[in-house]
């Protein structure tokens, strides 16, 4: 296998000069083509409404608008850079902003380190509007909480990170995760942390910081009902599936707490008959 890591760009929604992803790749290129030299970029177009024209000779481009999950992309993306010889993949969402910093980082990770054998995904520090966002330890009932930056890399056994900015192991990734996975697009970055806790595998913690923009963070401004309602089934079913009955019932507590907090802001009310049938499913 080479030395190397692919790149891939999953656009979701909007035109390809919009993404952040996009723009911010095409700008580190122009300026670090030693790093650029040790990695492959691919874009996915992922929606149907969007037909991408792209006329970067330095990037491969597929439309997977026909499936239109993050996930067959993924898997997609997988196979493609295995194909290539290249058993590393960074995820990469249109509203995340890469910095050349990680990039070196990561490949520096790749080609030097002698544990590596042992990573499953290799994660950087997320921030979205100054917060941090991910990595994050779970509590009871499926409650997360950022971890604090470090000075070092470090190694975990067990934590919650966000999709956007993983590196994961090629073909490890295949062993663990198919088509048949029921997380299509929301929650997958969460059953992948899963899955990789459970395996002989480890989380490598990067000290770099990517800036990210956390939808589910501003409900009032970029997000709707129909999306909302699709955020939270899945959440359901992943506690109810992939978590204990103690955590499942302490999420029904927290559904009726968010239930209190939407009902005193007249700005997301529309989101609480989602919340109240999330309440009452599956008990």
């Amino acid at each position: 296998m080479q030395k190397k890591i692919g790149i891939v760009i999953v656009s979701y929604k909007r035109n390809l000069e919009d993404s952040e992803g996009y723009r911010t790749i095409k700008k580190l290129q122009t300026h670090f083509k030693e790093v650029f030299d040790n990695i492959d970029i691919l874009i996915i177009n992922n929606h149907k409404e969007y037909k991408h024209k792209n006329n970067n000779v330095g990037f491969s481009f597929k439309d997977l608008s026909y499936k239109n999950t993050l996930l067959d992309a993924y898997l997609f993306a997988i196979n493609f850079f295995l194909m290539k010889g290249i058993n590393w993949t960074l995820f990469l969402d249109h509203d995340t902003e890469l910095s050349i910093s990680f990039l070196r980082k990561v490949l520096q990770i790749i080609q030097n380190n002698k544990n590596l054998i042992s990573t499953g995904l290799i994660l950087p520090y997320l921030i979205s509007n100054s917060k941090f966002i991910s990595p994050c330890y779970e509590l009871r009932g499926g409650i997360v909480r950022p971890r604090k930056l470090r000075s070092a890399s470090y190694i975990l056994k067990s934590v919650y990170a966000v999709g956007s900015g993983m590196v994961v192991n090629n073909e490890f990734f295949q062993s663990i995760i198919n088509k048949n996975v029921y997380y299509k697009i929301d929650f997958l970055d969460r059953y992948i942390c899963e899955l990789v806790s459970k395996s002989p595998k480890n989380f490598l913690i990067v000290n770099e910081v990517l800036n990210h923009n956390l939808s589910v963070l501003n409900l009032e401004n970029e997000m709707n009902v129909n999306r909302y309602e699709q955020i939270v089934h899945y959440e359901h079913f992943f506690m109810k599936h992939e978590r204990s009955g103690l955590d499942f019932l302490v999420y029904k507590l927290r559904i009726i707490k968010r239930i209190l907090i939407f009902l005193l802001n007249r700005n997301l009310l529309q989101y609480t008959p989602t919340l109240f049938k999330s309440l009452f499913r599956g008990w």
